[in-house]
């Protein structure tokens, strides 16, 4: 995954602009090999991929309505399905007791993503890393706490695919 510094807080300043030189890697399944390649200056990768400024992405991640959160939990890699509840730094998420409410009262590093649930031309996808925490807890009906979790940017990163020449 291609993590660009945007600066804390990027999503409530989208005006903050990343000149960060980034590198990327992708495994080739006909030669088996690993091929890195970086973005020009023109923030166009190869592969037909380029990258989205922290403006583009702020827009994007406000038209999301639902996304992935990547952590760990007992040392394990967990990715779960999330609905947003207001897409803008901090993001929040409302969450039942579990590992996700767990990670957020541990501080935990975690990284948000949502894409546009295509794979074709004009589609895009935004990561978003930084510490998760809780915002308010209270009991469910059934006594189980539920919470209001946030995180907030201090990674942002996106691109979009751009038509491939022949």
């Amino acid at each position: 995954m291609n993590l660009v510094i945007a600066g804390r807080s990027a999503l409530s300043n989208p005006s903050i602009r990343d000149d960060a030189r980034s590198v990327e890697a992708a495994f080739d399944r006909r030669t088996g090999q690993w091929e890195t390649f970086g973005w020009d200056e023109h923030g166009r990768a190869e592969r037909g991929w380029r990258r989205l400024d922290g403006v583009v992405c702020a827009d994007l991640v406000a038209k999301a309505t639902v996304g992935r959160i990547a952590f760990t939990h007992q040392a394990l890699p967990v990715v779960l399905p999330v609905a947003l509840r207001s897409p803008t730094s901090p993001m929040r998420f409302e969450v039942g007791d579990g590992a996700l409410l767990d990670a957020a009262r541990l501080a935990q590093v975690v990284c948000f993503q949502t894409d546009s649930g295509d794979v074709g031309e004009g589609s895009w996808s935004v990561a978003i890393v930084g510490h998760l925490s809780v915002h308010s807890e209270w009991p469910d009906v059934a006594g189980a706490p539920v919470a209001l979790i946030e995180l907030n940017a201090e990674l942002v990163t996106g691109r979009c695919r751009e038509p491939v020449a022949p």
